[in-house]
C-alpha cells in the first residue's frame, strides 16, 4: 500500500487509508478476514470481524528529545508516520488549533518535509482526546489513527494507561490495544464505505 496526500506527497504510512483499503478489498472478495500487507514502514496484519477493521502497526519510537515549538512543548515520534506530539487541557476548546498547528508544522526545526502535529489531553486511564493537523493536506482532520497511536504512545510514558485505549476525535473513536513492550499494537474501528472511483491508467502511460 502506497499512501498519498491531497497535495500529491508520498507518506510512509496512513493507518486509516490502511483499515479502508482493507475493508474495500474485503468487501470486493480480493481478501479474506485475515490478511497482510506492505507499506511504506514495514509488514502490516489486518483483521476484519464484523463492522470493526483491525490493523496490527509496528512500535511507535521516540525520533527526538523534549521539543519546544511555538511556546508548545512535546515529542516527535514515529509510530508509522511522524507525529509532533504535545498535551493540552481542554484540547477541545482550544481556538486556532488549524493555525496553530501549521504554524508548528511549518517550523525551521521540522524542515525540509515538516512533521504532523497531534495534540492531545487525557480524559481517563481508557480514554485519550487526540486532534490532529496533517500536513500534505493541511488542515485539521476528523481523525487519524497513526497520529492517535503516537499520542498515546507519548502520553503512556508520563503518565498510566490501560492496555486498551478509547482514542476519541471528531470523526469517531479509535480503540488501541498495546501490550507491555508495545510490540502487540493493534488499531480497530469501523470503515464505511462511502463512494467508488477509478482511475483510468492509460492517461498515465
Amino acid at each position: 500500500m502506497d499512501y498519498y496526500n491531497s497535495d500529491g506527497t508520498w507518506e510512509t504510512f496512513c493507518a486509516n487509508g490502511a483499515r479502508c483499503a482493507v475493508k474495500l478489498l474485503y468487501e470486493k472478495k480480493y481478501i479474506k478476514e485475515k490478511s497482510s500487507f506492505l507499506s511504506g514502514d514495514g509488514i502490516h496484519e489486518a483483521l476484519i470481524v464484523k463492522k470493526q477493521v483491525s490493523i496490527k502497526m509496528n512500535t511507535p519510537k521516540f525520533l527526538s528529545d523534549r521539543v519546544v515549538v511555538k511556546g508548545y512543548e512535546g515529542y516527535v515520534i514515529d509510530s508509522g508516520a511522524m507525529h509532533f506530539c504535545t498535551q493540552i487541557n481542554k484540547v477541545y476548546k482550544m481556538k486556532n488549533l488549524g493555525e496553530l498547528g501549521k504554524k508548528i508544522r511549518n517550523s525551521k526545526i521540522f524542515k525540509p518535509k515538516g512533521v504532523n502535529v497531534n495534540f492531545f489531553e487525557k480524559i481517563n486511564d481508557s480514554t485519550l482526546k487526540v486532534i490532529t493537523y496533517e500536513k500534505g493536506v493541511e488542515r485539521l482532520m476528523l481523525s487519524c489513527g497513526s497520529g492517535s497511536l503516537a499520542a498515546l504512545f507519548y502520553a503512556s510514558k508520563h503518565t498510566n494507561f490501560k492496555n486498551e485505549v478509547d482514542c476519541v476525535s471528531k470523526g469517531g473513536n479509535l480503540k488501541i490495544s498495546f501490550d507491555k513492550n508495545w510490540k502487540n499494537v493493534w488499531i480497530s474501528g469501523e470503515a464505511v464505505l462511502l463512494f467508488e472511483s477509478f482511475i483510468n491508467l492509460k492517461h498515465f502511460i
